[in-house]
């Protein structure tokens, strides 16, 4: 699966994990390692890089964390019809609670952080 940028037109991500069960929603990148590196990689089973990305299918409002990853994210929160509505940069080991109910999440490295903007619409291609 591929996610589209479809306001932009541009591909943002050619590999999208989809996650929607509760374990799933807990656990997200934790097991994920940044394919760059740093000293906690040998840790992590699974690496994670510029070409990733992590979509999560919620049930109206949950907090986001980083606590246990090893790398900073970029978090996108989309409504139903996966129009961003805010987005946010988190560090390891940092909670956000968005705003108001959301249907969608996004994580990606963090230096995707400026490929897309609140307001824009995103997309899902298998």
């Amino acid at each position: 699966m591929k996610i589209v940028n479809v306001t932009k037109d541009r591909v943002v991500s050619e590999n999208v994990i989809y996650r929607k069960s509760i374990r799933e929603l807990v656990f997200g990148l934790i097991p994920y390692r940044y394919k760059e590196g740093n000293w906690l990689n040998f840790l992590k089973p699974k690496s994670f890089g510029e070409e990733d990305a992590m979509i999560f299918k919620v049930r109206g409002k949950e907090s986001i964390h980083t606590i246990f990853m090893s790398f900073p994210i970029s978090v996108f929160i989309m409504d139903g019809d996966m129009h961003v509505t805010q987005k946010t940069r988190l560090n390891p080991f940092e909670v956000f609670v968005p705003k108001g109910e959301f249907s969608y999440f996004l994580e990606m490295v963090d230096s995707k952080f400026d490929e897309i903007d609140v307001d824009d619409r995103l997309k899902i291609l298998k």
